[in-house]
């Protein structure tokens, strides 16, 4: 790892390629990643305070859909817009 780094939200317990984005105003951040649990995969969409992602996410939610690829917010920060790997595209409340 990078000594630079400021700070580090550790998914290396998870065989996953996570992706993250954040929202316009720079306060939340979005992750994505596939997480498997009794032999079924699924994906998991989860929103983090940029000053308190150490505590864990603050809202999450799971989909039994293909690996998302792409995620950004909206210019308002209200939807989360998500791409996946089999041409599926999935919007999100985010609030």
């Amino acid at each position: 790892m990078d000594q630079g780094c400021e700070a580090l939200l550790d998914l290396s317990s998870k065989s996953c390629y996570p992706i993250a984005n954040f929202d316009p105003q720079g306060l939340i951040f979005v992750i994505a990643y596939t997480e498997s649990l009794g032999g079924h995969s699924f994906t998991k969409v989860a929103l983090y305070d940029v000053n308190k992602y150490e505590d864990g996410c603050f809202e999450n939610w799971k989909y039994d859909c293909p690996e998302i690829k792409i995620i950004k917010f909206s210019s308002s920060g209200n939807l989360i817009l998500c791409a996946t790997s089999e041409n599926y595209i999935l919007v999100i409340d985010a609030y």
